[in-house]
């Protein structure tokens, strides 16, 4: 019986081997990926950030670099700083400032028309729109009608006439005229550049590339005729929306860009900390005003003022007594308004004699 059972057994045994084997051949003959290295890995995360396009940082001007805290810790509650920038010549220069005539189809209330407007007349008895531009003598002639005097007056105004001759007609500002202005001074790119005529001054100077950083944002020389029309501050247009009463430029007007010559620092717990040209601004109050106000976090002990000496640097303590936001600020002052969490100006707002003297019309 054993003799005739030991196929069987042999058959068994082997089929057990075979069973063993054969998931063992099939994992050995699988591709197995070998694991990615470290410095492969890091070779890739370079390459992903070499595709990234990563605005370059503006080069310091010489007024910023003159202008930046000595001792800048402890401006921040988390402890960073972030040098201080020349206030609005980021915002000129920037995209969203720049003026589309074919986003802003529309004229400005009391845009005057002039030569090289074009319009279009719509007219019950006339089934075809007519596209008319204003002639050099600025007129606007159409067959239906006599010709009307135009030029130098508002969009408005000439509405109102052509629908009062003729009530079966109406008069649409389809393309407006581009003027020719002349910037010279501290502008990024001086000379003549064509704009739209219903670009204001802001826009007009955004269009040409800006203003430089040696340049003034709030004493540009408006002239025309070479006379001077106005001064031009764009303060008022960039921190509150107000454009010049002489709001519309005239082909041939010249904007005299000048040098910029009186500016101090704010810093710290202020809502725009930056560098601002000074025009009629002489108190501490007022230059924190132009930097947004206090956060609510400030120091309550007293600011710090940075100023010039013959010696360099001088450390002044404002303490916070009554109309010490009457106090005077000086051309190049840093001014320094520490957050509640800070204790590096403990020192300086120590009332003692010395710091008193010190503290208020510096």
């Amino acid at each position: 019986m054993t003799q005739s059972l030991k196929p069987f057994l042999n058959a068994a045994v082997f089929l057990m081997i075979l069973a063993y084997l054969l998931p063992m051949k099939t994992v050995s003959a699988q591709t197995v990926a070998e694991p990615e290295s470290v410095s492969s890995r890091i070779d890739k995360i370079e390459n992903k950030l070499g595709e990234l396009e990563i605005p370059e940082e503006e080069p310091m001007s010489r007024l910023e670099l003159k202008l930046q805290p000595l001792m800048g810790g402890g401006l921040s509650p988390d402890g960073t700083h972030v040098p201080l920038r020349q206030y609005g010549y980021e915002q000129l220069r920037a995209e969203d400032m720049a003026y589309d005539p074919v986003a802003n189809p529309a004229p400005p209330a009391g845009y005057r028309m002039g030569p090289g407007d074009e319009v279009v007349i719509y007219s019950v008895s006339e089934p075809n729109l007519v596209r008319l531009r204003i002639s050099a003598d600025g007129k606007l002639r159409h067959p239906a009608i006599n010709p009307i005097q135009v030029s130098n007056r508002t969009y408005e105004e000439i509405q109102e006439q052509l629908t009062k001759e003729n009530r079966f007609m109406d008069i649409v500002l389809e393309k407006l005229r581009s003027i020719q202005v002349n910037i010279i001074g501290e502008a990024a790119n001086p000379g003549l550049h064509r704009v739209p005529a219903t670009a204001n001054v802001a826009q007009v100077i955004s269009l040409s590339g800006g203003i430089r950083s040696s340049g003034s944002l709030r004493k540009i020389e408006w002239r025309r005729n070479r006379k001077l029309l106005t001064r031009i501050d764009l303060y008022d247009y960039l921190l509150k929306g107000i454009s010049p009463r002489e709001s519309h430029l005239k082909s041939g007007d010249t904007l005299f860009i000048p040098l910029i010559k009186t500016a101090v620092a704010i810093d710290g717990a202020v809502w725009r900390p930056g560098i601002y040209e000074l025009k009629k601004e002489t108190s501490l109050k007022q230059v924190v005003e132009l930097a947004g106000g206090f956060q609510p976090d400030y120091l309550t002990d007293c600011i710090v003022l940075e100023r010039l000496s013959p010696i360099g640097r001088e450390l002044i303590p404002v303490l916070y007594e009554k109309n010490y936001l009457g106090t005077a600020v000086r051309n190049f002052d840093v001014i320094k308004i520490y957050p509640n969490s800070s204790i590096l100006p403990k020192y300086f707002c120590l009332d003692t004699p010395q710091n008193k003297a010190l503290s208020l019309n510096q």
